[in-house]
């Protein structure tokens, strides 16, 4: 038998718990959910929500209430026509989701919580808050940002939201697969923790000025004023913040100052033939129909 020259066994004695060491490394998440998967978790979450009317007390689509039900879907759908139409659209996933949009009966709630797969719910606190169709349009406009997997920022191509939420979900590089254990209904605790980072967690301040501008480029020569949103910016920041702008930073005064006018540039250079807010109406037809 050849015997080893003693340097080689010392090389060989060292190199062994390296390799064995090497293969029992943390697991490297997946960063990867595909489209589909993104839509079943959207579904999950939206069935968490529906599920828990003593957190969620969801207005039911009846009676009165249905009126403002249909006058916020039309607006939808009127600004979804618009975005499909545009020859430079990007929305291209978004046009792939069955949109949903419920109303969450809460007036101490100025918030709209946005789900993967084209889930809205969007409570009355803010709809009150809300002055005109201008402003409700800049604000639908400004959320379909967020569920966009052709916007995401990251490498993982998840849309923003969910990008956002695996963020804090990830623990020992398995942020993928805690968000597969939503979708797959294996932690009810994961699910609600979701939720809560989803209508509480500040997006990144570069996220927020993409979906500014994205919100103007859909609202564009639209038949609504196209400055919407910087009545809305101005007003919360007349009054103080409230919770969808926490959300949705910058909260320094002097930031949102700089926000408001440069979306009141893009919303100049729109050239519209229009400065219709449709306040009444928006009253009429939505708020007139709350509890």
């Amino acid at each position: 038998m050849r015997i080893l020259p003693k340097r080689l066994k010392w090389v060989i004695i060292i190199l062994i718990p390296l390799m064995v060491f090497s293969c029992a490394e943390e697991p490297i998440d997946n960063p990867v959910l595909t489209f589909e998967q993104e839509m079943e978790l959207g579904e999950e979450l939206s069935s968490r929500i529906k599920n828990q009317p003593g957190v969620y007390p969801i207005l039911r689509n009846l009676g009165q209430s249905s009126v403002a039900y249909a006058h916020l879907r039309n607006l939808f759908q009127s600004l979804w026509q618009i975005t499909d139409n545009r020859p430079d659209k990007k929305n291209t996933n978004n046009l792939r989701f069955d949109w949903e949009i419920y109303i969450i009966i809460d007036d101490s709630k100025e918030n709209i919580i946005t789900l993967p797969g084209g889930k809205l719910f969007i409570y009355t606190g803010f709809l009150k808050f809300i002055n005109n169709e201008a402003e409700l349009l800049a604000v639908l406009a400004h959320e379909l940002y967020y569920t966009d997997r052709s916007y995401a920022p990251n490498p993982s191509n998840l849309s923003p939201i969910t990008a956002l939420v695996k963020s804090q979900l990830v623990s020992n590089g398995d942020g993928t697969a805690r968000l597969l254990d939503i979708i797959n209904n294996n932690d009810y605790e994961l699910a609600n923790q979701f939720l809560t980072y989803a209508t509480s967690m500040p997006y990144e301040e570069i996220t927020v000025r993409d979906a500014d501008i994205s919100c103007m480029e859909m609202i564009c020569g639209f038949t609504w004023a196209p400055d919407g949103l910087v009545t809305l910016l101005n007003r919360i920041r007349s009054i103080g913040k409230i919770e969808w702008i926490i959300t949705r930073p910058p909260s320094n005064i002097n930031q949102l100052i700089g926000r408001g006018q440069m979306i009141q540039n893009l919303a100049d250079e729109c050239n519209s033939s229009t400065n219709s807010l449709f306040e009444e109406r928006y009253k009429e037809m939505i708020i007139d129909n709350l509890p």
